[in-house]
């Protein structure tokens, strides 16, 4: 059986994209020697989120880094860019 701590306790309302953007700034310098430029496309109002910050930045982290990871694999000239249109998501 595998246990974990109530977290509920340790939950705020958070800014979504405050968030990431800390992210991004701790990562900047790994960005910066791999060579990737990241764009955050985050709208000016707050997203509020309920969740346990530092949980919160584990996992933002953990995807930045993984994406870096994967993108080491690629040639930067064969990398595209792509963007989703949040607009058609349900």
């Amino acid at each position: 059986t595998v246990e974990r701590p109530d977290l509920a306790a340790g939950t705020q309302t958070l800014d979504l994209g405050a968030q990431v953007r800390d992210t991004l700034d701790l990562l900047a310098p790994e960005c910066h020697k791999r060579g990737v430029t990241v764009a955050l496309d985050a709208p000016d109002t707050p997203v509020a989120i309920t969740a346990e910050p530092v949980a919160l930045q584990q996992i933002a982290h953990n995807l930045v880094l993984n994406a870096l990871q994967a993108m080491e694999q690629v040639p930067a000239d064969d990398r595209i860019w792509c963007q989703p249109d949040l607009k058609t998501l349900p």
